[in-house]
């Protein structure tokens, strides 16, 4: 019988993402029944740009844009401007577009007013959404890491719109605790293998073909945050690969969720 408040009773899930935001992950794993194991495959910190933010913002005015495309983005961003002796109130001067409900709130937590998120989580909307009313002799700031892809700059470049790239973070490949993950791969101890970013696959596929583990995979079911993530582990094989609908943890949880209980009544 399952219990319909706790579908993830017994479930041993990987949980890959960096330290900073693996324990919320987790907790929501928790709730519902699931058993997280924390195996953090990157490790993030605020960038060493070579433009001094102070120099990019000089001039900014109220019909310039900044463009966040992550929640991370966000927060070191205004690390950035810490570090810098930057006054926040700088922000109120500019326009603000985000990628992704979860960017959206993070950004409110900020007390940053957003003017575009599209309903569509992509580069592509956001591109084409600030195409139809920013004027193209305007500054445009993008905020994202340094792995990010150029997507995002790429379209709004074909846009005809001039880009300020600002990298305000930096992530890294690094497995925290090697042997531990071999054991919980090699003995099969994993049910469920979740990633919230292509660093995440990237990190953890270096891992596995490291150490050869590429058949102990296909058992297991991988629950990917977006499509993205997900092209970028179907690039690597074959593998049993789920993507929820909302590009969220919650959405990721929700989905996990609903497999688990039709697997169970089948």
């Amino acid at each position: 019988m399952i219990n319909p408040e706790k579908p993830l009773a017994g479930l041993k899930i990987l949980n890959t993402r960096a330290r900073h935001q693996a324990k919320t992950f987790s907790k929501k794993i928790k709730e519902k029944g699931g058993i997280p194991y924390e195996i953090p495959l990157i490790n993030i910190r605020r960038s060493e740009p070579k433009f001094s933010l102070r120099e990019i913002l000089k001039d900014i005015s109220k019909n310039d844009w900044i463009i966040f495309t992550s929640s991370n983005g966000i927060t070191y961003f205004f690390d950035h401007l810490k570090q810098e002796r930057i006054d926040e109130c700088v922000l109120s001067q500019v326009q603000i577009a985000v990628v992704g409900d979860k960017t959206k709130k993070t950004a409110e937590k900020f007390n940053l007013q957003v003017k575009v998120c599209p309903k569509s989580f992509s580069a592509e909307a956001l591109a084409k959404d600030l195409a139809q009313i920013v004027n193209k002799e305007n500054k445009i700031i993008v905020v994202r890491g340094n792995l990010a892809r150029p997507l995002l700059r790429e379209k709004l470049s074909q846009h005809g719109f001039s880009i300020i790239d600002f990298i305000a973070y930096e992530t890294e490949h690094n497995v925290y605790n090697k042997e531990e993950l071999y054991h919980l791969i090699k003995n099969k101890q994993l049910d469920i293998i979740t990633f919230t970013s292509s660093s995440t696959v990237v990190s953890f596929m270096n891992f596995i073909q490291h150490y050869k583990l590429q058949d102990e995979l296909y058992p297991i079911v991988f629950v990917c945050i977006g499509p993205v993530t997900e092209r970028t582990l179907a690039s690597y094989g074959t593998y049993s690969i789920l993507v929820p609908e909302k590009y969220t943890i919650d959405g990721m949880v929700e989905l996990m969720c609903l497999y688990v209980t039709r697997k169970r009544e089948e």
